[in-house]
């Protein structure tokens, strides 16, 4: 049911919708200036390509994954009751607030009634996993987005996090005539990812 969802939505042609987007987003943040001939112009042409690029990304992964989105921009913290309160070594509470771009639901699996989520970041410039950080305790962001959503909701097990990069990505192709069908679109993917 939902990968048509997603699969329709790969075909619907958003740049009408993306420019609306941009231009109510432009009138609220007093940012016209990116409809303006020249170098705003460039501007606003860019973030529209990526914005659409980055869509037709999000659908496609949508279209082929167990995941369903259920949250985007998820808020924990003390002013909503859903901080993350971790202790420290001398018994200080510490209370975490943020904010998740989006957290996915796996659906169940025959008998199984645990609830599987992921938790996705958003970024807008490439970033890859550093390991030794990540072990030592110095990437703690996706680790602590999953914590504070299994935390607000018992019974829902952690299962996948991962930083989505929003760009419009550039394939360098020496000689296109090798590229098959497809393969420039499964290429330009791998490089969304």
């Amino acid at each position: 049911f939902l990968s048509g969802i997603w699969s329709r939505c790969l075909q619907t042609d958003w740049q009408q919708n993306i420019d609306a987007w941009l231009k109510a987003e432009a009138e609220r943040s007093g940012l016209n200036r990116l409809f303006d001939a020249g170098l705003n112009a460039s501007v606003a042409r860019r973030i529209r390509r990526s914005a659409a690029a980055s869509l037709t990304a999000i659908f496609h992964d949508l279209a082929k994954d167990p995941y369903i989105p259920v949250a985007l921009e998820w808020v924990f913290g003390p002013e909503n009751g859903r901080q993350l309160n971790l202790g420290l070594i001398h018994g200080l509470p510490v209370s975490l607030r943020g904010k998740v771009d989006r957290v996915d639901d796996r659906p169940h699996e025959g008998q199984n009634k645990t609830q599987h989520f992921r938790v996705i970041d958003y970024k807008s410039s490439q970033k890859s996993i550093n390991y030794d950080a990540f072990y030592h305790g110095l990437a703690l962001q996706l680790p602590l987005y999953l914590a504070a959503y299994a935390s607000a909701n018992p019974g829902s097990v952690p299962e996948n996090a991962a930083w989505f990069t929003l760009n419009r990505p550039i394939l360098n192709v020496k000689d296109h005539s090798k590229l098959q069908n497809g393969q420039l679109e499964e290429q330009l993917m791998k490089l969304q990812r």
